[in-house]
């Protein structure tokens, strides 16, 4: 769709903590290699999504991050249209909250006003980095609803385990692997050339894994590994892991979600592949 622009739109947004933020960015630009972040503002929330394909196997995962604006220091939102859309290169952001910690109390704002985009160091002007403009169609990212989310998982892990398990998977020998799901425990098995006998590693509870699954998919085996990377965000908490059958022929992506820390939750949707066996 094209997206109408009001170049008058006034936006303030301020982050008191820092080393989330920080942390949050540069997994961003580690996993996704984004030259730009899409930055989605309205009166009620702050978002940005991003997505990377495995044209292999023809697998994606994407990224929908959303920030809690009542949470928020301060948050500010004036324009003539509901929906604003700013591209900031990722790169420029980096380098300008390089230095900034939060044990030194030090805050991020980043502010636009008529084309102008102002990042803060606390309370005094640091840098300034240009606001590009874009001309492609924009479709704001809207993924599958999940008649589970966001209470009933059908797994919660504590992140540690869970990206040690990801990191496992850089040694796999296959383009993908299958995923077997059940009531309360999702089931990946492992495996590193045909002639070794499969190893499961289970997310959720302990289950004889010869009971039979409510379905079977398959997942990218390279782009779960880069999830094993997003323990830095939340360390020592948990990702509540979501699957759901879409009426009984299509499997929604894998969902993971975790919190970062109290400012809002980023989900992330590795695309599956359903495995019929008759």
């Amino acid at each position: 769709m094209e997206l109408a622009r009001d170049p008058n739109t006034e936006i303030l947004i301020k982050f008191d903590d820092v080393d989330s933020f920080k942390v949050l960015i540069n997994l961003i630009n580690d996993i996704f290699n984004s030259q730009s972040l899409f930055w989605i503002f309205n009166d009620k929330f702050v978002k940005f999504h991003d997505r990377i394909d495995n044209k292999k196997t023809d697998n994606y995962l994407d990224i929908d991050c959303r920030f809690k604006t009542h949470k928020l220091t301060k948050y500010k939102f004036k324009s003539k249209f509901d929906i604003y859309v700013l591209q900031l290169e990722l790169n420029k952001l980096i380098k300008s909250i390089k230095n900034y910690n939060s044990k030194k109390g030090d805050t991020i704002t980043i502010s636009r006003n008529k084309k102008t985009i102002k990042i803060y160091k606390n309370n005094s002007y640091y840098d300034l980095i240009a606001e590009k403009e874009f001309t492609e169609d924009f479709e704001i990212f809207v993924p599958f609803e999940y008649q589970s989310y966001p209470f009933k998982p059908v797994a919660v892990v504590n992140i540690s385990y869970f990206c040690d398990i990801c990191k496992e998977y850089l040694r796999s020998e296959y383009d993908s692997i299958p995923v077997y799901v059940y009531a309360n425990t999702v089931a990946l098995v492992f495996k590193t050339d045909s002639n070794k006998s499969s190893t499961i590693r289970l997310f959720g509870e302990n289950i004889d894994i010869n009971q039979t699954p409510q379905w079977k998919c398959a997942i990218s085996t390279q782009i779960l590994y880069k999830l094993s990377k997003i323990e830095k965000l939340c360390p020592n908490g948990n990702v509540r892991i979501y699957m759901e059958l879409k009426n009984k022929q299509i499997s929604l992506p894998m969902r993971i979600t975790l919190s970062i820390g109290d400012m809002g939750v980023v989900d992330f949707y590795l695309k599956t592949k359903l495995i019929n066996d008759k």
